[in-house]
């Protein structure tokens, strides 16, 4: 009989266990969905009351939030540019390569205009070790600044910072970062 109670007791024990873990974590796990469903919940209502005008209603984003959909972005799919080459060859042969890239960079454009929060753009980029340190140090300065250029023609941003590291810390597994920072 003992050994019955012991082993009950174990099974309520575990069981307890694996549901006070998934109530801590639901929310971390699930935030993504939920996020989704709301926005869902918001391009319902307001294509109902905007039924003539047919346009997808996008919420204005807060800074933190938008950088935090960026960075899920880049990780997702980060920016690559070609060895030795600052272009950023949106019109190369390559469909699949050319449609990511367009959908990465316009995704993060469309990111940007949203945000209801004025903000600057840091754009840092690294080189690999390929090369003399002066070489990547300009040709990461080139990528940064096809990047500002191509980033100020496409936001309603009044400040975007370009900066390139060449091959200086590299611990940083993206070789384009983007951030945004609140102005005051």
């Amino acid at each position: 009989m003992n050994l019955r109670v012991a082993i009950l007791l174990c099974f309520i024990v575990a069981a307890s266990f694996i549901a006070f873990t998934l109530y801590m974590n639901a929310p971390q796990l699930y935030k993504e969905q939920l996020e989704r469903d709301r926005l869902a919940k918001i391009q319902k209502t307001s294509a109902k009351k905007y039924v003539r005008q047919r346009k997808l209603y996008v919420p204005k984003r807060s800074v933190l939030l938008a950088q935090e959909v960026l960075n899920k972005l880049l990780e997702k799919r980060p920016i690559d540019f070609t060895s030795n080459d600052f272009s950023l060859n949106l019109d190369n042969n390559k469909k699949d390569e050319l449609n990511v890239k367009k959908q990465v960079l316009t995704n993060i454009v469309d990111t940007v205009n949203n945000l209801k929060e004025n903000a600057v753009l840091s754009i840092t980029t690294y080189t690999d070790t390929n090369g003399s340190a002066e070489a990547n140090l300009l040709l990461s300065q080139k990528r940064a600044d096809k990047l500002k250029t191509y980033f100020l023609e496409r936001t309603n941003l009044l400040f975007i910072t370009a900066i390139g590291y060449g091959e200086a810390l590299p611990l940083t597994s993206r070789r384009v970062e983007i951030n945004l920072k609140k102005v005051q």
